[in-house]
């Protein structure tokens, strides 16, 4: 396994776990039925980095990373 595959884990794993985040964030909301409570809850800000990073990596990685 070299670093490119590597890499690739390492931004599937953060968008995977971003998406976790919101969910559970979104679940919250639902379950309170208040909407503005999922951009409240904790887990929201987090799970956003988390997916804004994976997508800002993987961009990257295309425009930079394959054939190279």
């Amino acid at each position: 396994m070299n670093a490119q595959h590597v890499l690739i884990a390492i931004v599937l794993i953060a968008g995977l776990t971003g998406l976790a985040f919101v969910g559970l964030a979104a679940g919250h909301g639902l379950q309170l039925v208040d909407p503005w409570a999922m951009a409240r809850h904790p887990l929201f800000s987090s799970g956003a980095a988390s997916l804004t990073s994976a997508l800002v990596c993987a961009l990257l990685w295309l425009r930079f990373g394959r054939g190279h």
